[in-house]
């Protein structure tokens, strides 16, 4: 559902726990961390995102970094 952010959080937490090595996962859990006003969460989870991301992932690692600049602080 729109606006469902704490489903959508433990929905995303159990895809997380399923495939820890995807950097969209952990982007998208941040978003809705953020949308729910847990910053510090956010903030990990986009951390975490980005150690996860490949060097061919530029614009997600750019989306990130802004999200990290602009948005948790």
């Amino acid at each position: 559902r729109l606006g469902d952010f704490e489903g959508a959080i433990e929905q995303l937490k159990k895809a997380a726990a399923i495939s820890q090595q995807d950097p969209v996962l952990m982007d998208h859990l941040g978003d809705a961390y953020q949308a729910r006003g847990q910053t510090g969460k956010a903030r990990e989870a986009w951390r975490n995102a980005l150690q996860l991301l490949e060097g061919d992932q530029q614009e997600l690692r750019d989306t990130i970094d802004d999200k990290l600049r602009n948005k948790a602080s």
